[in-house]
C-alpha cells in the first residue's frame, strides 16, 4: 500500500495545528499507522536553531538563506523520520500516513517575501533534498484573512495591540500561498479550505478531502464508525 503524506499549510493563526491534531486522532480510529511532525522539527538541532531564530533569540540570516535552512531541516525530516517510518510501517490492512504541520508550500509562500519567484524554491528543494524529496499527496491549505489571523494570534498570546506590519506580511503571504498552489507539484493535489469557519466545520471539509484521497488509493479497510 502506498504511504501517504498530508501537509497542512496556511498563515499563522489559520488553525494548522488544531486540524492536523484532529486528523491524527481520526486516522488512529481507523487503525492507520500515523506519524505527526511539525516544522521546524524541535527534535533536531537544526530545527531547534530555526525555532530560536523565530523567537528572536538569535539573528536570522537573509530571507532566502533562512528558507534554505528550512529546506535543509526538511531534508532531515525526510531522511531521518518520514522515509524510515514509511519503510517500517504500512500494509494493505494498515496504511502509513504522515501528517505534516507546515511543509514545502510554507517555504515557497514565505520565501516569496524575499522577492524570489516561487519556482526558485521548488528548485531549492531539488538542489538540497534531491530525488529523496517527498512531495505531499495532499496539501490542505487553510485560507484565512490576515485580520482574522492576527485577531487569533493576539488572543492566543494575550497581547492587547496588533502589529500593523505583521498584518501586512500575513496579507502578502496569504496571496503567495494561493498563487503557489497552482504550481507543480501542488496543482491538483491541494484543497483550499475556509479557515474562518468553526474548527468543527473546517474539520468536516478536511475529512471530506482526505477521504477522497484514501478512496483514490483504494484504502477501504478503515473503520466507518466515525464519518
Amino acid at each position: 500500500m502506498k504511504p501517504l503524506l498530508i501537509a497542512f499549510e496556511g498563515i499563522d493563526g489559520a488553525g494548522k495545528l488544531t486540524q492536523a491534531s484532529m486528523v491524527e486522532r481520526w486516522l488512529a480510529g481507523f487503525s492507520a499507522h500515523t506519524l505527526f511532525l511539525s516544522e521546524p522539527n524541535d527534535n533536531t538541532y537544526l530545527g531547534k536553531t530555526i525555532r530560536k531564530m523565530l523567537k528572536g533569540e538569535i539573528p536570522k540570516p537573509h530571507p532566502f538563506e533562512f528558507q534554505r535552512l528550512y529546506v535543509l531541516q526538511r531534508a532531515e525530516d525526510v531522511a531521518c523520520f518520514i522515509k524510515p517510518f514509511f519503510a517500517k510501517n504500512g500494509s494493505v490492512e494498515q496504511p502509513a500516513v504522515c501528517i505534516m504541520e507546515r511543509y514545502a508550500l510554507s517555504t515557497i509562500a514565505y520565501g516569496m517575501l524575499a522577492a524570489r519567484k516561487p519556482e526558485s524554491f521548488i528548485k531549492l528543494h531539488q538542489d538540497v533534498v534531491g530525488p529523496q524529496m517527498i512531495w505531499p499527496d495532499l496539501t490542505i491549505l487553510l485560507d484565512l484573512p490576515a485580520e482574522e489571523a492576527m485577531r487569533r494570534i493576539v488572543e492566543l498570546r494575550g497581547s492587547k495591540t496588533e502589529d500593523f506590519e505583521k498584518v501586512e506580511t500575513l496579507r502578502t503571504v496569504r496571496l503567495n500561498y494561493l498563487d503557489a498552489a497552482n504550481l507543480w507539484p501542488f496543482r491538483k493535489k491541494i484543497a483550499v479550505v475556509d479557515g474562518a469557519l468553526s474548527p468543527e466545520e473546517v474539520f468536516k471539509e478536511v475529512k471530506r478531502e482526505i477521504s477522497s484521497l484514501l478512496a483514490r488509493y483504494e484504502i477501504h479497510k478503515f473503520s466507518t464508525a466515525e464519518n
